[in-house]
């Protein structure tokens, strides 16, 4: 038996019943074609140790390596006239660990790495791994993009985990909602919502500004009456969860003052602000 210039053989160290074996460093260990009867139309798998310097070898010069190219039509010539549309290249990475690439032919486009795997497990995606990184991708070309997707009925979200507390954060489709999280999942221990209509919840705890802060444009509104004064606020302040008493700052006098004002959420009562209320 003989493919492609292999030759069978007896490897008894890993137990094989026959491996194929090529008998040049330049010929394939063992290819797959498919066709019509037509060599101009056809598609091809193999499967061959890199030779040192091979043209298609992007991945370095070490005879250690082995590949997996995927081919459509041409004449069967590695290098030749084929085009490589697949290769995944096996490689000996370092003096004991392995590297698995993946490259695909892009549109238009040449042969190119989608992925690599390195021997401490990291994983870049068009991009090389990084040291410390369990997953790197992005687009050397054009903005990065990475999406998760569910169906309506459920939440996609990503979970950052320690070996004693977690923090969800993702979109919640159901309420229309962007969560983060104190939990496993987005539907308990909330920390902030942001809704559709861009409305940022903070639903317990409190929120510590360090720096400044600008509250507004919120509009072109000029406030003449109490009512306007919740209408058009600026910043609104709510200080107890049953009742409806609320403090608002909002434009008056045509732009040339800022009103202050202590009402119910209609803003048809008529209730004091106390600056020093208690002495």
């Amino acid at each position: 038996l003989k493919v492609n210039g292999a030759t069978p053989t007896n490897n008894s160290v890993f137990g094989e019943g026959m491996q194929i074996r090529a008998t040049s460093s330049s010929a394939a260990a063992m290819s797959l074609n498919c066709n019509d009867g037509s060599l101009s139309n056809s598609t091809r798998l193999i499967m061959r140790k890199i030779p040192t310097g091979d043209v298609n070898d992007n991945t370095g010069t070490d005879t250690r390596d082995n590949e997996v190219l995927g081919y459509f039509t041409g004449n069967g010539v590695i290098g030749g006239s084929d085009t490589v549309l697949n290769k995944i290249t096996l490689r000996q990475d370092g003096t004991s660990g392995g590297e698995i690439i993946l490259a695909v032919k892009e549109t238009g486009g040449s042969l190119a790495n989608a992925m690599t795997i390195n021997n401490a497990g990291e994983v870049g995606i068009k991009l090389a791994p990084e040291s410390g990184s369990q997953l790197r991708l992005g687009n050397v070309s054009g903005a990065g993009k990475l999406t998760i997707e569910s169906s309506d009925t459920h939440e996609s979200y990503i979970n950052f985990s320690a070996q004693s507390n977690e923090f969800a954060t993702g979109y919640d489709k159901a309420n229309s909602q962007f969560v983060i999280a104190q939990a496993p999942n987005l539907a308990s221990n909330q920390r902030l919502t942001i809704s559709n209509s861009g409305n940022v919840v903070i639903p317990t705890g409190n929120l510590n500004v360090v720096g400044n802060t600008q509250c507004g444009p919120v509009g072109t509104g000029n406030c003449t009456t109490k009512a306007q004064m919740v209408t058009n606020a600026a910043l609104t302040v709510k200080p107890h969860n049953s009742n409806s008493t609320n403090l608002t700052f909002a434009q008056i006098n045509g732009g040339e003052g800022i009103g202050i004002s202590t009402s119910n959420g209609s803003g048809t009562a008529n209730w004091a602000t106390c600056l020093q209320p208690f002495g």
